[in-house]
């Protein structure tokens, strides 16, 4: 089933993730997600991360995530959770970045194997070989939707037969075409009334 993560929880099932795998090392005093939490509506974004010496003791390590998280159309980094070991020796240091690519991979492959839990925004227009999906594209509108559905359709003759719009919100099919194959010479797109 389709959930919405925060911020909090894709940091939260992260980190579950590399304990039960033994990713997460000993040193760490502690690995909280950030205050404030953040809906992820969108999965065009990369996690990445910093580690700093404390201003007083220890080594941080800060994971962002970096690009298009929400509504907007602007970039933005947003504050995925802080790591943070007592320990301050070159040992802990090679550890804690160690920690960073982990967490870097384990979010890249999250996200791509549960993609449809961070697409809340646009619309999905997916291209059909015969019965199966073959390429699918994110559009911010409908209009931009129906657009490539209808150029692809007309342009990729004779690889997609047909194209459907699924609105990312709802989850729900809001524009079928398809190319009638009789036709295909003269590249006509025509429009499925959805009931």
């Amino acid at each position: 089933m389709k959930q919405k993560f925060t911020t909090a929880t894709l940091f939260q099932e992260i980190k579950k993730q590399l304990a039960a795998e033994g990713k997460l090392p000993d040193i760490l005093d502690y690995a909280i997600p950030p205050h404030e939490h953040q809906e992820i509506l969108r999965d065009e974004f990369e996690c990445i991360g910093k580690v700093s010496f404390g201003g007083s003791e220890g080594i941080y390590l800060d994971m962002y995530l970096d690009g298009l998280t929400g509504q907007d159309e602007d970039r933005a980094q947003v504050h995925f959770g802080t790591l943070k070991t007592l320990r301050d020796d070159y040992e802990a240091y090679k550890t804690m970045c160690v920690l960073m690519a982990d967490i870097v991979f384990a979010t890249h492959a999250f996200v791509r194997e549960h993609n449809d839990c961070f697409c809340w925004t646009g619309f999905d227009v997916a291209f059909y070989k015969a019965w199966s999906v073959h390429s699918r594209l994110t559009c911010t509108t409908m209009e931009a939707a129906e657009k490539i559905a209808v150029e692809r359709l007309r342009k990729e003759t004779p690889d997609y037969n047909r194209a459907v719009i699924i609105e990312n919100a709802t989850g729900k099919e809001v524009g079928r075409f398809h190319r009638p194959p009789y036709l295909e010479h003269l590249h006509m797109v025509i429009r499925e009334e959805i009931a």
